[in-house]
């Protein structure tokens, strides 16, 4: 298609092309194709004239774009297009399906969850097989409080773990007021446990968002560290809904709160 330019004295004649790319979708059923992406091509072939009214004169049909304007060289420029909001875009399984990571992998779909968008968290948190893993992992940690007699409310305890993910978090409205918890999942021996920070920083990455804890204001990667961990299980009074309704009901809720931390070297 050809238009017409404007570099830095004369009006320009360029020839512009665009060419769709297409990429590989892994997906439970198979590989799929979709649209990643657009090529765009702009070929300069002339100087015109100096003047807007003999350069339309000469070409009536063609118009200018504004875009080309300052160009005098040939350039090309690559368009991209979002991955579908069911595929993962980063991470070791890019370019598969949420629902083929989940069904093979969904240890490691539970800690996706929470690096990646609003958008695709929300389909994540739908399927049938995170449904289950988070329903198993919230009844490991209920019986656990049940079972284990060898931590104490109110008592502090010291131990050291390997994070496999920076911090997770999640952000709920109660009582019309935003309450997030910042979170992340750890184990001592056969005891899983959740361990809440109230010291962290939201951090973005390409509309990914995930938590870091911090000291003193200043924000730490724990991924992949071993860290040292003082925490106290606490309990308190709680209203919980009974239902889809506003009724509420007073209830006990202990958590694992993270009075403070160091990453070991």
């Amino acid at each position: 298609m050809k238009t017409i330019g404007f570099g830095s004295k004369y009006y320009t004649l360029w020839d512009v092309t665009s060419e769709d790319v297409f990429s590989t979708i892994q997906t439970a059923n198979g590989d799929s194709h979709y649209k990643s992406g657009v090529n765009h091509k702009f070929v300069y072939i002339k100087n015109i004239s100096t003047s807007l009214e003999k350069t339309m004169e000469l070409f009536p049909e063609l118009s200018i774009d504004e875009t080309l304007r300052g160009k005098s060289r040939s350039f090309s420029t690559f368009e991209k297009v979002e991955y579908p909001a069911n595929v993962a875009s980063f991470g070791k399984y890019s370019g598969q399906t949420i629902e083929l990571i989940a069904s093979k992998d969904i240890e490691y779909l539970s800690w996706f969850v929470g690096e990646t968008n609003n958008e695709q968290k929300l389909l994540i948190k739908a399927l049938p097989e995170y449904i289950a893993y988070t329903d198993k992992k919230e009844q490991e940690r209920l019986d656990f409080f049940k079972t284990a007699n060898t931590l104490e409310v109110g008592t502090e305890y010291t131990e050291t773990f390997l994070f496999d993910s920076n911090l997770r978090y999640d952000a709920g409205m109660v009582d019309d007021v935003e309450e997030i918890d910042v979170y992340t999942d750890v184990m001592i021996e056969n005891l899983a446990l959740r361990l809440f920070f109230k010291d962290f920083s939201i951090q973005d990455y390409k509309g990914n968002k995930y938590a870091l804890p911090t000291i003193k204001g200043k924000g730490k990667r724990v991924k992949g560290k071993n860290v040292k961990v003082t925490f106290v299980v606490t309990s308190e009074p709680y209203k919980s809904s009974t239902g889809w309704g506003r009724d509420t009901k007073d209830v006990v809720k202990q958590r694992v709160q993270v009075i403070n931390f160091e990453i070991v070297k």
